[in-house]
């Protein structure tokens, strides 16, 4: 009888375990399907519904003076690579120096296009409709449309980099990647500040602007795309030293710079 006894226990023991195994397993299972449910996009902004953007990119193009025809290829080509090289769900914010300022002219997270998507619990189709008609042709025509344009009195730098940080949703305090893109000549030419009428670091430290100068570039890496261009009475020293204090002034955690050239 005790022999017996001690056999029932031991099954009883397995019994449990073996309950336990299928509930782990139904679990896992369970788990795995909401990993590869259809994930809800939000269509204004084509980001993870619940989640949102997992990482984020701000272009800034300055077209204030014209873009030779070399220059015009290159920054198209730049623009291609930074959409084709941003994984999905990356929030992609292009905005243009112009003198009346004013937030991005496009703002939308990378959708997935379609061709990743698992059949079983995806639309390829609808996923690849929604990157081209969505994402893709709207950039395209605002890169076109950008990249045309013949130029404008005045080159408010500063301005319309604050104007497209602070309307760029989320960019400024996000936790996830970031990355600010500028093309421009940097010759920063407003009412606020200009170095065609001999201001520098040190002119703009003591003006009224300064007091207004954020610090919202806080662990962004900074990629400038410099167009060169003669500035009669612009000292070429003076620009590259107010963009550095700026820059890091502002918070930047990397500064990265190569030109945008003719050859």
């Amino acid at each position: 009888r005790r022999r017996r006894r001690k056999r029932g226990g031991g099954s009883g023991g397995w019994w449990w375990a073996a309950v336990a195994v299928i509930a782990a397993a139904i679990a896992a299972a369970v788990a795995g399907f909401l990993r590869l449910a259809p994930e809800q996009i939000d269509e204004a902004t084509l980001c993870p519904a619940k989640t949102g953007p997992e990482a984020g990119i701000v272009i800034l193009i300055d077209l204030t003076d014209p873009l030779s025809g070399t220059q015009h290829a290159r920054l198209r080509g730049i623009l291609e690579h930074a959409v084709a090289e941003a994984a999905p769900h990356t929030f992609m914010a292009i905005a243009a120096v112009a003198a009346a300022g004013g937030g991005p002219l496009f703002a939308l997270c990378k959708p997935l296009d379609g061709a990743g998507a698992n059949e079983l619990y995806q639309n390829p189709r609808k996923i690849a409709e929604r990157y081209e008609s969505g994402f893709r042709r709207p950039l395209n025509s605002l890169i076109e449309g950008l990249t045309s344009n013949p130029g404008a009195p005045e080159s408010p730098i500063m301005e319309a980099l604050q104007a497209a940080l602070a309307n760029t949703r989320g960019f400024i305090d996000a936790s996830w990647p970031r990355r600010l893109m500028i093309v421009s000549d940097l010759l920063q030419h407003s009412e606020a500040f200009s170095f065609y009428r001999g201001h520098d670091w040190g002119a703009f430290e003591r003006s009224p602007d300064f007091a207004r100068m954020a610090n919202n570039l806080r662990g962004v890496d900074v990629h400038i795309y410099r167009v060169p261009r003669p500035a009669a009475g612009v000292d070429g020293a003076i620009v590259e030293d107010f963009w550095v204090r700026y820059l890091d002034r502002s918070g930047a955690q990397s500064v990265r710079t190569e030109p945008l050239g003719d050859l």
